[in-house]
C-alpha cells in the first residue's frame, strides 16, 4: 500500500500520451492517445485524429505511459541566468 508523498496521484498523468488497455475477456481493446480527463469513474482519451473516447475506470486493465506531456507549469523548463550587466560609468 502506498502512503504519503509516494501515493498514486492520477492527475499527474492528464495530458500525457498513453496506451490504454481496457475491456475484459476475449473482447479486450487497446487505444493510444492523450489522456485528457481522469477521475474516479471515467477516463477520457483523445486520439490523434481528435476522436474522444470515454472509458469507465472499472474496465481499464492497464495504462502505459508513453510520454509525460507538458504540465501547466514551468517545472520542465530549463532556465539559464544571464550575466550581470557591467556597472554604469
Amino acid at each position: 500500500m502506498l502512503s504519503g508523498s509516494s501515493a498514486y496521484k492520477p492527475g499527474h498523468y492528464v495530458n500525457a500520451r498513453v496506451t490504454v488497455q481496457y475491456g475484459g475477456g476475449a473482447v479486450g481493446m487497446s487505444d493510444t492517445g492523450t489522456l485528457t480527463y481522469l477521475d474516479g469513474v471515467w477516463a477520457e482519451l483523445t486520439k490523434d485524429k481528435g476522436e474522444r473516447l470515454l472509458i469507465p475506470i472499472g474496465s481499464i486493465r492497464h495504462i502505459k505511459l508513453l510520454d509525460q506531456g507538458r504540465s501547466g507549469d514551468d517545472s520542465g523548463s530549463l532556465l539559464r541566468g544571464s550575466s550581470p550587466l557591467p556597472p554604469a560609468e
